[in-house]
């Protein structure tokens, strides 16, 4: 029955999240293999009508996904407490997309992925177990729907982790190394399909070097390096590869991308003075990640150490890393800026002054929902309390030999350099009369990092 109703996008879907709740409370939350193996498809078939069916040609989801959804749905009626007497009942329909039940089954409204609450089982929570817990199960996510610098960075770890160098490919940045090296749970050399596909480019390469008729030059002919596979055919060339990602992974993938690929909405009968509300269901959820994903404290007078992220957290920091900053606008390697400069300008020396300069890019707008959410960001990683806690303790002297310690969570710290990247490409390139306001927001993201 379950199956049924989320294999078709006709069900409403509030009522569709009331019964995936029903089956997480109790059929999941009891246990047992038959309960994970129907989990394992149920998975599959809530993801398409989340955000929707995904396009083979453009890698964009299309319309039909409650995400793309303009108009508010309905939602079930529920039994509110009544003054009325004679065993009269008062039905009520709350506003609050708090109380939606699409962003009660997705969301993690009274949670931190590091508390210690014991309440109901959440959806989110039962990604992250099973896959810590069936290691094994994996979801094929398509490859060329990754922004073409992550496609880059992933190609070149591969290349590295066969013991070479591909040519005229950048290091891949930290973040990359960190989150498709070590996060992922599929490993690198694993990742068979991207194996073939890499070989399949390296073929192609080969095949569009000129003809050299001179058997004295003829180059000598490579073997496979250690650990490619082999590449029989052409379809394998050609193919659309996926790469293999566990639940959480794959969710948490599709949610943060979904801003870069959704669909566009036509809907003039909508007012254009509202939110689309499936925006708004997006901007709620990603509202409770954060809070969820992204540890802080409460400040306590003295510091008493950071709350260290967990692997599912920095999974979530990360992939917005990758997809949002790096995947967007990610600038050229100070080291190719400078060679720029040098070719413009002659002899230069690197500093500060220099900055704004060297901010080479192929400029793309970010999305207003994808600045909003950024703003969000911002404002959760520099509210931890142990960070005040921490400056007030290095002001006193209490840090004994470390005057210059820097004062930041390890949350901050991953998100310093894209941030700092993010800001400096948006006052580059970005327009002062642009009506999604994104030089402003980047503009106001900085002094809120800045704010003391």
């Amino acid at each position: 029955m379950l199956e049924e109703t989320l294999s078709s996008a006709n069900h409403p879907p509030a009522e569709v999240a009331q019964m995936l709740m029903n089956y997480v409370n109790v059929e999941l939350a009891a246990g047992g293999a038959s309960a994970e193996a129907r989990f394992f498809q149920l998975f599959s078939l809530l993801c398409k009508r989340v955000f929707g069916e995904m396009s083979s040609t453009d890698h964009k989801h299309l319309t039909g996904g409650w995400l793309s959804r303009s108009m508010k749905w309905d939602r079930p009626r529920v039994l509110a407490q009544s003054s009325l007497g004679g065993g009269q009942r008062k039905y009520t329909q709350t506003a609050s997309i708090q109380s939606d039940p699409v962003v009660k089954l997705l969301g993690v409204a009274t949670k931190s992925v590091s508390s210690k609450d014991k309440g109901p089982l959440t959806l989110i929570e039962a990604f992250a177990k099973e896959a810590e817990h069936r290691p094994n199960v994996r979801y094929q996510f398509s490859f060329l729907g990754l922004p073409k610098h992550m496609q880059d960075e992933w190609l070149a770890l591969l290349q590295i982790a066969l013991g070479g160098a591909a040519p005229n490919i950048r290091q891949p940045s930290e973040n990359s190394t960190r989150l498709m090296g070590s996060l992922f749970r599929v490993k690198i050399l694993d990742q068979k399909q991207l194996l073939l596909y890499q070989q399949g480019k390296v073929q192609k390469k080969d095949q569009r070097r000129p003809l050299q008729l001179n058997p004295i030059y003829s180059p000598t002919p490579k073997s496979p390096a250690p650990g490619m596979m082999q590449c029989p055919t052409k379809k394998n060339h050609d193919a659309n590869p996926d790469v293999l990602l566990s639940m959480l992974e794959y969710y948490l993938v599709m949610f943060i991308r979904y801003p870069l690929a959704a669909p566009e909405i036509k809907n003039t009968s909508y007012p254009s003075r509202n939110e689309l509300y499936g925006n708004s269901v997006y901007f709620e959820l990603f509202q409770e990640y954060v809070k969820y994903y992204i540890p802080t404290r409460v400040p306590q007078g003295a510091f008493n150490g950071f709350v260290i992220p967990q692997r599912q957290s920095e999974i979530f920091v990360r992939t917005m890393i990758a997809l949002w900053f790096e995947g967007q606008n990610q600038p050229a390697p100070t080291d190719e800026a400078m060679q720029v400069l040098r070719d413009r300008r002659g002899s230069i020396s690197f500093d500060l002054n220099v900055s704004f300069d060297l901010v080479f890019t192929n400029y793309k707008p970010l999305s207003d929902q994808i600045i909003r959410c950024i703003h969000k960001v911002v404002n959760r990683v520099v509210s931890d309390g142990a960070i005040a806690d921490l400056v007030k303790d290095v002001s006193q002297g209490y840090k004994g030999s470390e005057p210059d310690i820097l004062c930041m969570s390890p949350i901050m710290a991953i998100f310093q350099q894209p941030i700092y990247n993010h800001i400096r490409t948006v006052f580059r390139y970005a327009s002062l009369h642009n009506k999604s306001n994104v030089f402003y927001s980047a503009f106001n993201d900085w002094l809120v990092w800045l704010e003391p």
